[in-house]
């Protein structure tokens, strides 16, 4: 009689431990481990979305460091281009404008270096 209530909110688990007792069924309890619940599928579809999320956002991380470490190669090669231009220039020029573009070239130094060290902190 019991066996007609499952699946009508009563602990089918147990209607099926007390039929399986009044049978007298060696080793129910082997019987009735069963299979582990199965996850639900929208938790499950939710977890993926949220793994696709993290690795969007770590593709996007890594993207951002690559442009600047990019950029800051395009700098430094500026600044090498600019260092190259003094050094022609001293071999070439006497007298005040060389010492006008040393002046430039250490303030654009400088002011790389400080934004170099603003952005890292």
């Amino acid at each position: 009689m019991l066996m007609e209530l499952r699946g009508q909110g009563l602990n089918d688990a147990e209607i099926m431990r007390r039929m399986l007792e009044a049978m007298q069924i060696p080793d129910i309890e082997i019987l009735l481990k069963g299979q582990p619940p199965q996850p639900d599928p929208k938790i499950v579809l939710e977890g993926q979305k949220v793994e696709i999320e993290r690795n969007r956002l770590d593709f996007e991380v890594a993207k951002f460091e690559y442009d600047r470490m990019e950029t800051e190669a395009r700098v430094q090669k500026t600044i090498a281009q600019a260092i190259e231009c003094l050094a022609k220039a001293e071999a070439a020029e006497m007298g005040p404008q060389l010492e006008m573009y040393k002046a430039q070239l250490q303030s654009l130094t400088a002011e790389r270096k400080q934004a170099s060290g603003s952005n890292q902190g």
